[in-house]
């Protein structure tokens, strides 16, 4: 327990010298003096000194000596606090600690908007029944009120501000979700190639989750393949549609599109319509994506199957002439599949540049796919055709351009 104590009280004792500036100083101003004392009795021969005399100088000596000692582990202390001082302030947080800030920052936040909430309801409780029962004397205003908030469940209102609204505010949803799937994904702080497909059955509704990663290192830089891809996005490629199907675009602006696309067999039908928003930043390009699962403006979703896809894209840059692109996407298949026809996950992580198929169909027996999922499907391996040929092309012609300039 006494050398406990005692290392206890040595610690405290460092980091009082150690960030004590007036302490430091006095110290040295002590050591002075002894150093001033001690010179004006270095002169006297030893022989004239009486022995109390002796004792005292010795004392003083090593006073001396332990306050020198003191210095320099004052010093040393010092200086290693300051050189962990300016490394935690110069050292650049990696991608896991931004997540987990940007996490924490949220919960934060999220806390303390209900906080604040809670508290004004109870501070307004009789003016908010006062508006409760005017409301009522006005479902118009009730209605509008439901509509710009109904983007949260991935639906758009036919009145065009609120739609517009909508559109900006499911993309910017996604956008924030990005980091956080792609560290449940695994994908976060990958840089090794990797394309992956795996299947997930829902354990209660048997529903067909299919998770889609992809990791790829290319030769040319972000702010090239960034834009070329993002053409794809917003309906820029040569489609094939088949003759029961239509496909609508709608640019918001530059940087945003709305896609309603629809196919019918007989008496089914299947819809897809998704929102894209491509957001251009110094050291990356981002492109989200989600589906939109009612639209006012089509009412004929209502009667057939409604695609179900979310995801992000995000180029890279990882030198000025090499970029990283990574992917994840989520297709809720909405069938219930038993687990014995669902496939083991799928994993390349060689040569994955050349993989031809990235999106595959983890299904034992794909002929007997459902005819919504198969033409959802069919149009998702179409984007991919046209994604691959947008970033070889880019990719040509950025080589092109560096063996004309070496030349």
């Amino acid at each position: 327990m006494h050398q406990h104590s005692r290392a206890e009280m040595e610690q405290e004792l460092r980091l009082l010298f150690a960030t004590d500036e007036q302490l430091r100083k006095d110290l040295v101003a002590v050591y002075e003096l002894f150093s001033d004392t001690s010179s004006e009795d270095d002169p006297r021969p030893e022989t004239e000194m009486s022995l109390p005399q002796r004792q005292v100088n010795q004392s003083r000596e090593r006073q001396k000596r332990e306050i020198k000692r003191l210095r320099h582990e004052v010093d040393a202390l010092s200086a290693d606090i300051a050189s962990r001082h300016q490394a935690r302030t110069t050292r650049v947080m990696s991608e896991w600690e931004q997540v987990a800030r940007d996490e924490l920052q949220a919960a934060n936040d999220a806390r303390r908007e209900q906080q604040e909430l809670l508290g004004q309801v109870q501070d307004n409780a009789t003016f908010i029944d006062d508006m409760v029962q005017v409301l009522r004397k006005k479902p118009r205003l009730i209605a509008t009120d439901v509509q710009s908030d109904a983007w949260r469940q991935c639906k758009l209102a036919a009145q065009a501000s609120l739609r517009v609204a909508a559109i900006h505010a499911i993309a910017d949803r996604e956008y924030s979700r990005m980091q956080s799937a792609f560290v449940r994904a695994g994908i976060l702080d990958r840089w090794e190639d990797l394309v992956r497909t795996t299947p997930i059955v829902q354990p209660v509704s048997q529903k067909l989750l299919l998770e889609y990663a992809t990791v790829l290192t290319l030769p040319a830089p972000f702010n090239w393949v960034g834009p070329a891809v993002w053409k794809v996005f917003r309906g820029d490629y040569d489609k094939a549609l088949r003759a029961n199907a239509q496909e609508i675009w709608e640019r918001l602006d530059e940087h945003t599109a709305y896609s309603a696309f629809q196919a019918v067999e007989g008496d089914a039908s299947a819809h897809s319509n998704f929102v894209a928003k491509h957001y251009a930043e110094p050291t990356r390009e981002v492109v989200v994506w989600r589906s939109v699962l009612q639209d006012e403006l089509m009412p004929r979703m209502a009667t057939g199957t409604v695609h179900d896809e979310w995801g992000s894209l995000v180029v890279l840059k990882v030198d000025e002439h090499t970029c990283c692109i990574k992917s994840l996407m989520y297709i809720a298949a909405g069938e219930a599949i038993p687990s014995e026809r669902v496939q083991a996950p799928i994993e390349v992580t060689e040569n994955c540049r050349d993989t031809l198929d990235m999106m595959q169909m983890p299904l034992v027996d794909k002929e007997e796919v459902p005819f919504a999922l198969k033409t959802f499907y069919e149009r998702g391996r179409e984007l991919e055709i046209a994604l691959k040929a947008a970033v070889e092309e880019v990719i040509a012609e950025y080589q092109t351009m560096l063996h004309t300039r070496a030349a």
